[in-house]
């Protein structure tokens, strides 16, 4: 049988993704569908999650172990997705982990379908796993703003209508047809009050945002 020099043994295919992906803040691995564990994972993981590739090599209790309670049904719900994949398809997940200092920090995971038997059916997958803590962190602090505000806006809100229907009230009675008319002063002069005490009020609802 004559051998095809361009076909890439997997080795061939671990060692060209190492080189790759050297240098990249990204977790590499290739996971078995028949065990789920680790068949090969990256240096990169001794840098984000504090543990050595041989931790996770073949040893798919660990893996598992190290997935918060909450997301591991997500998480094994997505890892049949990515089994039942289709070549080309990409299928992307976010969930945390648990670092070896005992620290959960969220990672997303996009996998692909990296080998196939004679069948078709998936026998390895391939997966790329980066931090976002620092990225869900910064949403969640948007969105604890934002309700923040809105309660801001819902306590204070009371507040504003009162100088403002005030002022609208004010305006009414303002004697437009004589400008001169002495009561207009008087109009005028609570018409003051309640802008005064309307400014008073956004003052400390800017103030309470910050």
């Amino acid at each position: 049988m004559i051998k095809n020099e361009n076909l890439l043994t997997l080795q061939d295919k671990y060692e060209l993704l190492e080189k790759i992906m050297n240098n990249i803040s990204v977790i590499i691995y290739i996971m078995s569908v028949e065990t789920l564990g680790m068949e090969y994972m990256s240096r990169e993981v001794r840098n984000l999650l504090g543990y050595s590739e041989q931790e996770f090599i073949n040893q798919p209790d660990f893996s598992l172990s190290l997935y918060h309670s909450e997301d591991y049904p997500n998480v094994a719900a997505n890892i049949r997705h990515s089994m039942s994949m289709k070549d080309n398809e990409l299928n992307a997940f976010s969930y945390r982990i648990r670092h070896r200092s005992g620290e959960y920090r969220w990672f997303e995971s996009k996998e692909l379908v990296f080998e196939r038997d004679s069948y078709g059916n998936a026998t390895k997958i391939l997966g790329f796993a980066q931090d976002i803590t620092d990225k869900v962190n910064y949403i969640n602090e948007l969105e604890k703003k934002n309700e923040q505000l809105a309660e801001i806006a819902r306590l204070n809100s009371h507040e504003i209508r009162r100088p403002l229907a005030n002022i609208l009230g004010l305006v009414a009675l303002f004697n437009r047809e004589d400008p001169a008319d002495e009561f207009n002063i008087e109009v005028l002069d609570k018409m003051d009050k309640s802008a005064r005490e309307l400014d008073e009020v956004i003052h400390r609802i800017v103030d309470n945002t910050y």
